[in-house]
This record gives C-alpha cells, sequence and structure tokens, in this order.
C-alpha cells in the first residue's frame, strides 16, 4: 500500500503544479499591480497582493513591448504631502495638481479595478475544484437503516481537466486585460489634471478680473473727486453725476466676479476632495507659456504614450490570447479522471476504483465561435486605436492653433495695448486736471484701459485652457517655451485667427 501512495505522489504533484499560475502571467500581473500599487499604498490598502519581485525580468520580445507600452503610458508620479492650511493663502497650479493626484478618489477607484482585474486572471488559471463524491447503492426498503447490507457504497473523488494551454492562455490574456485597464489609469489622470487645469484657469481668470476691478476704484474715486472739485469752481454737475455712476457700475462688476470666484474655488475644492467652502487663498499664474514643439513633434509623442491608444492595443493582445484560449477548448479534449474506495458491505472486500471521462470538443461549435468573437474584438481595439490616431492628429492640430493664437492676443495686449491705454489715462487726467478735456473723455481712457485688463485675463485664461487640452491630447505634460520668446509676429496672429 505504502509502495502505490509513493507511486501516486509525482501524478498528485504534476496535477497540482498544472494548476499553479505561469510564470509569463504571473510576471503580467505584476507589471499591471505595479503600476498602481503606490497609490494603493499610500491610500492605506494592503500591499502584499502587488509586491513585484525585482529580481523578474520579462523572457521574451513582446513581454518587454508591453511593459514599455505600459510605462510610457504611466500615470504621474504621485507628489509629497501638501499642507492644508497653505492652500488658504495662496495657491499655484502645481500644488493644486498634486493635492489633486494625491487625494481624488478617482485614481484609487481605478487602481483597485486593477487588482480586482488581477485577482480574476489568478482565478481563472486554477483548475475547477475536485468533487467528493459518495455513493450508496441497494439498501433494502424494508430496513433502510441497514447500510451495512447496501449493495455497494463508496466514496472518492473527481477531478475536470481543462484543454491543455487554455488555463495559461486564459489567465494571460486577462492579465492582459489588467495591463490595459492599469494604462487606462494614466489615461484618467490626465483627464483629471485637465479639470483641475482648466478649473485653476477658471479661478485665475475670476482672481484678475477681481484684482484689475478693484485696482480701479482709487481712479474712479479720484475723477469723481475731481469733478466734484470742477463743479464747486462752477463747472458742470453732469461731471459729477457720470463719474459717481461709472463708480456704482464698477462695483456691480466687483461684485459679479467676486461671485466667479467662490464658484471657482469651490469647484477647485471639490477636485481637491476638500470641503467646498475650506478656505483657498487667491490664484498666483506664473508666466504666460505656449508650446515649444511643433505640432508633427506633438502628434509623434502622442501616437507614442497617448494611453487610449496603449489601452486599446493591450486589450487587442488581450483578446488574441482569449482566442487562443478557445481555439484549444475548440480542438484539445478535456478530461475527467476519478478514484473511489469502496467499503466492505454485504460481504463485499475493501477495494478501489478509478473512472476516466474525455469530452468531444470536435462535435459542437461553441468554443470556436467563442474563438471567432475574440478575434473580431482583436480587430475592433485594432480598428479602435486607428481612430484615435486619426483624431488625435487632427485634435492636436486645432488645439496648438488655438495655443498659439491665444499666445499672440496676450502679446498684444500686454506689450502693446495696455501700455497704450494707460497712457491714454494719464493723458486725459491730465487734460481734464487742465480745462483741457471733458470728464467723457476722460471716462473713455478709464473704460478702455479696465477692458484691455480684463481681456489679458481672459485671454491668458483661454490660453491656459488650451494648453490644458493639449497636455490631455497628448498624454503628457508637453514641453513649454515663454511668451516672450515665441509670440507670433502681428502679421502671424492675423493668419492664426
Amino acid at each position: 500500500m505504502l509502495q502505490r501512495t509513493r507511486r501516486l505522489i509525482p501524478a498528485m504533484l504534476a496535477l497540482v503544479l498544472a494548476g499553479c499560475l505561469s510564470a509569463r502571467a504571473r510576471r503580467t500581473l505584476d507589471s499591471a499591480e505595479g503600476a498602481v500599487g503606490p497609490r494603493l499604498d499610500r491610500a492605506g490598502y494592503a500591499a502584499s497582493a502587488y509586491e513585484t519581485d525585482p529580481d523578474a525580468v520579462p523572457e521574451d520580445a513582446e513581454e518587454v513591448e508591453r511593459a514599455e507600452l505600459l510605462a510610457s503610458a504611466a500615470p504621474p508620479a504621485l507628489p509629497g504631502p501638501v499642507d492644508d492650511a497653505a492652500l488658504g493663502k495662496s495657491i499655484e497650479l502645481a500644488t493644486v495638481e498634486a493635492v489633486a493626484l494625491e487625494r481624488h478618489p478617482l485614481l484609487r477607484e481605478g487602481a483597485l479595478r486593477v487588482r480586482a482585474m488581477a485577482a480574476e486572471a489568478r482565478s481563472l488559471f486554477a483548475y475547477p475544484d475536485p468533487v467528493f463524491m459518495t455513493e450508496i447503492q441497494a439498501v433494502p426498503f424494508d430496513r433502510p437503516y441497514r447500510v451495512d447490507q447496501a449493495s455497494m457504497a463508496m466514496v472518492g473523488l473527481r477531478q475536470q481537466i481543462p484543454a491543455a494551454g487554455s488555463l495559461e492562455a486564459m489567465s494571460e490574456g486577462a492579465a492582459i486585460e489588467a495591463q490595459a485597464e492599469a494604462a487606462m489609469l494614466g489615461g484618467r489622470a490626465r483627464e483629471l489634471l485637465r479639470e483641475v487645469d482648466r478649473a485653476f484657469a477658471d479661478y485665475a481668470e475670476a482672481t484678475e478680473v477681481h484684482r484689475a476691478h478693484m485696482a480701479h476704484v482709487t481712479l474712479f474715486e479720484r475723477m469723481a473727486a475731481a469733478a466734484r472739485a470742477r463743479y464747486a469752481a462752477g463747472g458742470t454737475l453732469a461731471d459729477v453725476t457720470r463719474a459717481e455712476l461709472e463708480g456704482l457700475m464698477l462695483e456691480q462688476h466687483i461684485a459679479h466676479a467676486h461671485g466667479d470666484m467662490l464658484t471657482g474655488a469651490a469647484r477647485l475644492n471639490n477636485l481637491m476632495a476638500r470641503p467646498v467652502s475650506a478656505p483657498l487663498g487667491p490664484a498666483r499664474w506664473g508666466e504666460p507659456m505656449t508650446v515649444a514643439a511643433n505640432t508633427d513633434e506633438l502628434v509623434t509623442q502622442a501616437l507614442a504614450r497617448q494611453p487610449e491608444l496603449v489601452a486599446a492595443e493591450l486589450r487587442s493582445r488581450a483578446a488574441e490570447r482569449m482566442a487562443d484560449a478557445a481555439d484549444a477548448m475548440a480542438t484539445v479534449p478535456e478530461f475527467m479522471v476519478s478514484g473511489a474506495v469502496f467499503l466492505p458491505v454485504s460481504g463485499m472486500m475493501t477495494g478501489w476504483g478509478a473512472s476516466f471521462g474525455m469530452s468531444l470538443p470536435w462535435l459542437w461549435s461553441g468554443a470556436s465561435d467563442r474563438a471567432e468573437s475574440y478575434r473580431n474584438k482583436a480587430l475592433a481595439e485594432r480598428a479602435a486605436r486607428d481612430t484615435v490616431r486619426l483624431r488625435l492628429q487632427g485634435d492636436i492640430d486645432a488645439l496648438v492653433a488655438a495655443v498659439r493664437a491665444n499666445a499672440g492676443r496676450l502679446a498684444l495686449l500686454r506689450d502693446r495695448a495696455l501700455p497704450a491705454a494707460r497712457r491714454a489715462v494719464a493723458a486725459a487726467e491730465a487734460g481734464y486736471a487742465s480745462g483741457g478735456s471733458d470728464v467723457l473723455m476722460w471716462l473713455d481712457a478709464v473704460r478702455a484701459e479696465v477692458d484691455v485688463t480684463v481681456d489679458i485675463s481672459m485671454v491668458r485664461a483661454e490660453l491656459e485652457r488650451a494648453l490644458a487640452d493639449v497636455d490631455w491630447t497628448v498624454g503628457a505634460h508637453v514641453a513649454r517655451a515663454p511668451l516672450s520668446k515665441s509670440a507670433p509676429s502681428r502679421e502671424e496672429t492675423h493668419h492664426v485667427e
């Protein structure tokens, strides 16, 4: 008996090892889970499920290529913690982006979905659970409690063995699907940053408009005082009423800009997963920038690392592996083995028995149809990838044109229109003080300066929103260049617009 048991040990070990995850599938899962692990670590989730082997090295070219694809679509690295109290003093775009990446649940949700898909991929490689069997036959009806008089009693185990190669192909296909989901985490991060950048531009625009209107309060007060002084010296009352009316209209603009600031602050706080009423300081813009690369370079960069493209490519490969699994099921039979021990009833001797079964996959077409389905899915993912490629080329061209148009407008307003408006205000004020002009000329000059100042804030916000759209479309933060060094000339600006 001992000798027979020893003979069964190698067979049992082979059966157990056959149900273990393949090294290639394991490396694929490590790649997917390693891409999302830090985000779950920071959130306080257990890390043991996605710890990777530092010595594990991809063994074939396809594994290396997939790892490079996934790395190209990786989301921005998590920054260090940000002091919440500092946000109440003043904010910069980089700080707001860091807080959003750190705290927004969208990215943790995506990371957990990757872990769920990885766990499912591991489960696909496991054999079906063994079945415990017990059977008893021909117990007398008149003595149903006399089990010892049954004609046969046995206990045993039955194990189904799937088609060779099917489990490995299915688990690897599911593992590549997990890689695709990890790539889409980069896409979700870029989408979140796009929302943050656009919201920051809105808030900064409201902040700058409010600041511009507040800066003109003193100017209108000075105008009203000059009009009253002229009226006291025999001038008309109309100058006084016009100046005071303009001051009241300015208060209305200030209130409107303040409302926009509150709305923008609430939106930014929401994106940073803070209470919407949490204190938020004024936004600080840095030096205005424009894109440094040309359209062709940005298209090349987008085609290499846009998360949507990477995910489509990986999903196509996953579908191909699933088709391989379905092909195996359609051509290779499944087996079923069982072993039993017969108990000593009705004078029978104790013994053992075994059975063997085999599926006939060639009779029906279910597995073949599944293989065809997965192949069509792979083709569909490739078509989706080509659709994204085509869309990217048109979108990037339009967005870069918008960036450069707004950059040209901003340079014109900042470097030429604003100084001219300020000179006109100074000249009109001096003329009114000397009696050489009326208050209307002064008012027109001040209105022009206010309009130019507000336009500068609006165009700067449009420029920042366009840059955010370029980053999102390319799939990465594109290189910038200072506006002063790359702003288009008057002829180029007119041509673009």
